[in-house]
């Protein structure tokens, strides 16, 4: 029968050798449309092994100003008027 924490002491060994100090830097893009250019360039730096999208989630109050750009809103003069024009 192995002895398996002498394997799995082998193994950790084997695999911390692997393990690079990386290191990550963190880029707020405000314009949307420069994204892929920005990513394209950030590749062409030397030293540069990945570079990733993350985005943010939008929040209720995104959400909700797009409701109003998309005119998702209903004018009601009380609570019933409102559940009358939400169900229509």
């Amino acid at each position: 029968m192995a002895n398996y924490s002498s394997i799995l002491s082998i193994f950790a060994t084997k695999v911390s050798l692997n393990i690079k100090d990386m290191h990550q830097l963190t880029v707020s893009i405000e314009d949307a449309s420069m994204i892929d250019q920005i990513r394209q360039a950030i590749s062409l730096i030397r030293g540069v092994t990945s570079v990733s999208l993350k985005r943010q989630p939008k929040t209720g109050m995104d959400r909700a100003i797009e409701d109003i750009k998309n005119g998702c809103v209903y004018d009601a003069n009380s609570v019933e008027d409102l559940i009358k024009q939400c169900k229509e």
